[in-house]
Parts: C-alpha cells; structure tokens; sequence
C-alpha cells in the first residue's frame, strides 16, 4: 500500500478516484499519566494494552511509521490541504485494512 506512482491528483480526482487510499489500521497505544500520581498507580500502568482503531488517507509508509490523515481537503499547488494527521509507529501496528468507498 505505499502510496508512490499515484499520479496527479487533480487527474486522479477528475476520473472518480479519491487522491489516496482509505484504510483502517488497527495498532497498539502507548500509555501515560499527566501530573503527580501514586506509584501503586503508576505500576497498574501498562497491564492492559490498548487496541486503537484509526480510519484515514494513506499519507506516506517508510520504514518507521504509517501516517494517515482523516481529513483531506482542496487541492493547493499539486498536493492538498489535510488536518488531523497522526503518524503511527509500524512496530505498533497489528493490522492494515483498505476500506471501500461506494458513490
């Protein structure tokens, strides 16, 4: 799913085709405390992982991380304006799903 010779956006887009891929990635969180906490607290901290659940656009995947980006918005100078981003450590990452689109 690397995101390399997708073409030109306003190309892609004219024919129907989102500029990306939307995809689910299921991944584990890290977990932490804000403030001044009790160590009985803090050793509870970590026993249970978190499974997380994002949908996005596949921005980019290298080597260290998958980023997705929930919203994307109009083209500006041949790429797009996007808000929201998160990059996600691949060793984090459990699952990677496409999610299809219907019109």
């Amino acid at each position: 799913m690397k995101q390399r010779g997708r073409g030109n956006m306003r190309e892609r887009v004219a024919k129907g085709a989102s500029p990306l891929d939307l995809v689910l990635v299921e991944w584990i969180d890290s977990c932490g405390h804000d403030g001044w906490v009790v160590s009985g607290e803090l050793e509870k901290m970590g026993q249970e992982l978190v499974q997380m659940r994002s949908v996005g656009w596949l921005l980019t995947r290298t080597k260290l991380t998958t980023t997705l980006v929930p919203h994307i918005g109009p083209e500006i100078d041949g790429g797009f304006m996007g808000r929201g981003a998160v990059a996600i450590p691949n060793v984090a990452i459990s699952k990677i799903r496409k999610v299809s689109v219907s019109r």
